[in-house]
């Protein structure tokens, strides 16, 4: 993971699994005197469990992520935006080339009722602003701008009309650029066309977006497995059928069902025989018990 300032603050910095602290003190890995920090202000660990953690120290204040106001500890992803003070550190992918910008010439064909049903949960979620937790299915082609006649219309002065097409290709979501003046930004990342995957966080102007697609392969996966009908516009390979194949199931078929019907048959001959017992015991006793009695 790579650390960018954006205003120049400081050089871009790659932080390992040791993490990295980030204040005013000379031997902090981020040394930003003069910038109104505590000599610890916050701390980038990277955890194998838990993932991306910013931890702030006790006496930090003015902290924010993408905005939005964080007291002792934050999850943080690839693309968001660490605000301490005025002081502003984008999380990047460590290398520009981890974004891959190959994407198919056409857009997918139209997905059958299956594939729709099972592409149903890959959605573009808004991770800020007055879209926050607003999800965009993905099913069908999804258009981003500022037309009005956009899938998903943007409120961006500086957008294009029809800025750039999200398309479910099964195993990743491309993004299709339309000859955008500026582009976009994934994880932290500025691109034009790009393949997006579960997690990916894509920036469009001051507008923030997480990719969800459970059933999806994470970013760097080298295969994927899902459920049938889970990807669109790929084929699944299927064992062929066989005459010896079909003329086994139909004999074990006939087997199963002749001694399904033998066990039935045995099981209604016990229930009459007991129950021939139980009206003769009936009856003798009806007959029998006066004698009895007198």
């Amino acid at each position: 993971m790579r650390l960018s300032f954006p205003q120049g603050e400081h050089e871009d910095i790659i932080v390992g699994s040791g993490g990295a602290r980030i204040g005013s003190a000379r031997d902090a890995e981020v040394s930003l005197p003069g910038c109104g920090l505590e000599a610890e202000h916050a701390r980038i660990d990277l955890d194998p469990s838990r993932g991306i953690l910013l931890r702030i120290g006790e006496r930090a204040r003015e902290v924010h992520v993408n905005g939005r106001p964080v007291a002792r500890l934050a999850f943080l992803r690839l693309g968001d935006c660490v605000s301490l003070g005025a002081t502003r550190i984008l999380l990047c992918a460590d290398r520009e080339t981890s974004i891959d910008d190959h994407i198919p010439a056409d857009p997918p064909p139209p997905p059958s009722p299956v594939q729709r049903v099972a592409a149903s949960r890959v959605v573009l979620r808004g991770a800020c602003g007055r879209l926050f937790g607003r999800c965009f299915p993905l099913v069908e082609p999804l258009v981003i701008g500022s037309s009005a006649d956009a899938g998903l219309t943007l409120d961006e002065p500086a957008l294009a009309e029809r800025h750039c097409q999200l398309e479910h290709h099964g195993e990743f979501i491309a993004m299709r650029d339309f000859g955008s003046e500026d582009g976009s930004m994934v994880n932290g990342i500025a691109v034009r066309n790009a393949r997006l995957h579960p997690g990916d966080q894509l920036v469009i102007e001051q507008q923030r977006f997480v990719i969800e697609a459970p059933g999806l392969p994470p970013r760097g996966a080298d295969a994927y497995q899902s459920h049938p009908g889970a990807q669109i516009g790929t084929t699944q390979t299927m064992r062929p059928v066989t005459d010896d194949m079909l003329a086994e199931a139909r004999e074990k078929q006939k087997t199963t069902g002749m001694t399904d019907d033998r066990d039935r048959a045995g099981g209604l001959l016990w229930l009459i025989a007991a129950a021939v017992l139980i009206m003769a015991g009936l009856a003798a006793l009806l007959l029998y018990a006066p004698g009895w009695l007198d």
